[in-house]
C-alpha cells in the first residue's frame, strides 16, 4: 500500500478544524453553492481571497464554496451548527466532504490513502449519531478541489469524545499515555461553539455522573451580546459575528462612522455564564480538590479563561493553542490507527 496519510479533523459548531502532516486549517463551519450568477468566482484566486470550489463524486450541478472568505463571495453560505441531527444535515455532509477534500489537496498523491481521527460530543458516543457520523466519514469519494482531482480512500476512521483530544493532546507522546493519566482523574472544561461539556475522567474511563454537557456555547453567548447592543442601536441588526469580530477592544462597528462600545454587556454575560458553568461544576463533580487536574479548551478558551481564574485560582490551567488541542490529540489517536493499518496490510 502507499503512503498512508493521518487526517484529523474537529468539526465544531463554529469552526472546523483539520490538519494533515504540517498543513492546518480553521474555517468557519458554513458552506457555500455556486449559483449562475456567482461567475465572480473567476479569479477568487488571482484576488487571493481564501475560497474553494468543490465538485463531490462527478456532481457537476452542484459546485459548493468553502473557506474563510465564503461570505465575501456569495450570500449562500449557511451555517451547520445544530445539536440535534446534525449528522443527516445536507449542509453538514457536505462540510466533511469539503473538509476531507481540503486536506487531501495538500498532498501530492493523486489517490490518497488516509485514516481519519475525530470527535463529537461525550454524550454522543455509543449512540446511533456515532454511526450515522461513522458512516459519513468512512468511504471512498472522488473530490475536485479547484479543478484539481483527489480519489479519497479511508482506511480507518476513529471518534472519541472530544475532550478525550485535549486529555490525549496532554498526556500522550510516541503512541505512550503518560502513567499519571492512566491512574489520575482529570476534568476538561471544553467551550464549544455550540456546547459547553465538562467531563471527567478516571484512569482514563469517563465518569458519567461527574460529566455533563450544556447545549449553549460561544455562538449563544454572543447572540445575548448581539441582543444587548441592537437596543443601544436603535435595533439596527447586530449580528453574533459582528460581536465575535469586535471581541479585542469590545467594540461593534456598525457602519463608517457608527461604533458601539460594549464591555459592560460583554462582562455582565460573562459573569452569568461562568456562573452557570461552575454551579453545574460544583454540583456534578461534588469536591473540587478531588481533580488532579482541570484543563480549560476550546475556542472559547482564550475568551473566558480569566474570568475562570478569579472564580478560583491556581485551579483551572489552559491548554496551550486551544482551538486546537482536540486536534493534536486525534492526530496522535489517528498515528496508532495508521500503524494498525499499515501492519495488517502487509
Amino acid at each position: 500500500m502507499s503512503n498512508v496519510y493521518v487526517m484529523a479533523l474537529d468539526f465544531g459548531n463554529g469552526f472546523v478544524k483539520g490538519k494533515i502532516n504540517d498543513e492546518k486549517f480553521v474555517i468557519p463551519s458554513r458552506i457555500g453553492r455556486k449559483t449562475n450568477e456567482n461567475n465572480q468566482l473567476k479569479g477568487f484566486v488571482d484576488n487571493k481571497l481564501d475560497v474553494s470550489e468543490f465538485i463531490i463524486n462527478g456532481n457537476n450541478d452542484e459546485v459548493l464554496l468553502f473557506g474563510n472568505d465564503l461570505d465575501k463571495t456569495t450570500n449562500t453560505g449557511k451555517d451547520t451548527a445544530s445539536t440535534n441531527d446534525r449528522y443527516d444535515i445536507k449542509s453538514f455532509k457536505d462540510l466533511v466532504e469539503c473538509s476531507i477534500g481540503l486536506l487531501a489537496r495538500e498532498v501530492p498523491e493523486e489517490v490518497v490513502n488516509v485514516v481519519i481521527a475525530t470527535g463529537m460530543p461525550s454524550n454522543e458516543i455509543g449512540t446511533d449519531k456515532q454511526a450515522k457520523f461513522e458512516k459519513l466519514l468512512n468511504k471512498s469519494r472522488l473530490i475536485e478541489i479547484d479543478g484539481i482531482s483527489k480519489t479519497i480512500n479511508v482506511k480507518g476512521v476513529k471518534i472519541v469524545a472530544q475532550p478525550m483530544g485535549t486529555l490525549l493532546d496532554l498526556n500522550m507522546e510516541n503512541g505512550k499515555v503518560f502513567k499519571a493519566f492512566t491512574e489520575g482523574k482529570y476534568s476538561v472544561l471544553d467551550f464549544g461553539s455550540g456546547t459547553t461539556i465538562i467531563d471527567t475522567y478516571q484512569n482514563m474511563k469517563r465518569v458519567e455522573e461527574e460529566s455533563f454537557v450544556i447545549n449553549k456555547g460561544t455562538i449563544d453567548f454572543y447572540k445575548r451580546i448581539a441582543s444587548h447592543v441592537s437596543k443601544k442601536a436603535d435595533g439596527a441588526s447586530i449580528t453574533p459575528r459582528m460581536i465575535e469580530k469586535g471581541l479585542e477592544y469590545k467594540q461593534c462597528k456598525l457602519n463608517q462612522k457608527t461604533v458601539i462600545d460594549f464591555k459592560d454587556e460583554f462582562y455582565n454575560e460573562q459573569d452569568s455564564l461562568i456562573e452557570e458553568v461552575m454551579s453545574n461544576f460544583e454540583i456534578t463533580v461534588g469536591n473540587i480538590n478531588s481533580i488532579d487536574r482541570i484543563i480549560v479548551t476550546g475556542g472559547g478558551a482564550n475568551i473566558h479563561f480569566d474570568s475562570l481564574s478569579h472564580y478560583y485560582s491556581d485551579v483551572f490551567e489552559k491548554a496551550d493553542d486551544s482551538q486546537f488541542s482536540n486536534v493534536r490529540g486525534y492526530e496522535k489517536l489517528g498515528e496508532l490507527l495508521k500503524n494498525k493499518v499499515e501492519q495488517e496490510s502487509k
